[in-house]
């Protein structure tokens, strides 16, 4: 008998206010609720419901332009988006 095999599917997400569509911003739907809790558990429960095995999330790598391009200040304040997440409505 042949050795079954699995396909596992993984949905890839940068978080933030940065996008894989440039244009993304300009679209009738679009939200800008990237700094609340809800807004990924929407994206995780939509592969969910399309059978996706994870949602993956990766780390940022950059500082943001907003910083001044000051890396003490990157730093100091790169953890309040995170941070928001978790404040009550």
């Amino acid at each position: 008998m042949a050795e079954q095999r699995q396909l596992h599917l993984a949905g890839f997400f940068s978080a933030g206010n940065v996008t894989h569509a440039h244009g993304a911003w300009r679209h009738v739907g679009a939200t800008n609720g990237f700094l609340t809790g809800e807004f990924y558990k929407q994206i995780a429960r939509t592969l969910e419901r399309g059978k996706f095995d994870l949602l993956f999330l990766p780390d940022g790598l950059a500082i943001e332009d907003s910083y001044g391009e000051n890396l003490e200040t990157g730093v100091g304040l790169g953890g309040q988006g995170a941070v928001a997440l978790e404040r009550p409505a």
